[in-house]
């Protein structure tokens, strides 16, 4: 072994040792960056598949002559008409079941036999129904139908766990433009987290859904 040996080795650890610094740097730099990207593609997908749940509830409503303010059919704990009059309320497998007249951007339209399989929805990639399709959970966020103390009834949107999966909330009424909340203490965040209806003004923090948020 010559004495230049032992320093050449020296130096390639070194080397190594700095690409190693670099690349954790780099990986320490990116991992808030992805986060948040996540984030709001899971707030956009959110607000994508809240507007056809929305548009499937204008359509239910339509079919069965209910309206905004005295819903048509049973009322139940949310106070939302049950599907054909039917003894029980309105849940979300039945809006998916009731389909919506356009498609998402990823071209997967609600499946209108999507009450044939109770528990994954035909049509909706990566999503599943839970409570026995009361509530619906794709990509981060929950969704849900529920009713206000003045009957109105909208289908809400939060995310599965508040700044993991999603940060904002939205609320689409029957008969009214959707609503958006910051959530910023992540007070809307899982299974039982929903937005309550009876607070939905700006002084509780919500806004209107603008095109460009």
């Amino acid at each position: 072994m010559t004495n230049g040996e032992p320093s050449r080795r020296l130096s390639a650890f070194g080397r190594y040792l700095t690409l190693f610094a670099i690349a954790a740097v780099v990986v320490v730099i990116s991992l808030p960056r992805l986060r948040e990207f996540a984030l709001r593609e899971n707030e956009a997908d959110a607000r994508a598949l809240l507007a056809r749940l929305g548009a499937a509830l204008e359509t239910h409503a339509a079919e069965r002559g209910s309206g905004a303010e005295r819903p048509h059919g049973a009322q139940g704990p949310n106070g939302a008409p049950g599907p054909n009059g039917a003894d029980r309320p309105l849940a979300v497998v039945d809006l998916v079941a009731t389909g919506a007249p356009s498609q998402g951007a990823e071209g997967d339209a609600l499946a209108p036999n999507s009450r044939a399989n109770p528990t994954h929805p035909r049509g909706l990639a990566d999503a599943e129904f839970l409570d026995g399709g009361r509530l619906l959970r794709r990509h981060g966020y929950l969704f849900d139908v529920a009713a206000g103390p003045d009957q109105r009834v909208a289908v809400r949107a939060w995310p599965w766990h508040a700044g993991r999966t999603g940060q904002r909330a939205f609320v689409d009424p029957l008969g009214a433009p959707p609503l958006a909340h910051a959530n910023p203490e992540a007070r809307f965040s899982g299974p039982d987290g929903g937005p309550e209806l009876q607070t939905l003004g700006p002084e509780t923090g919500w806004t209107l859904l603008g095109s460009g948020d």
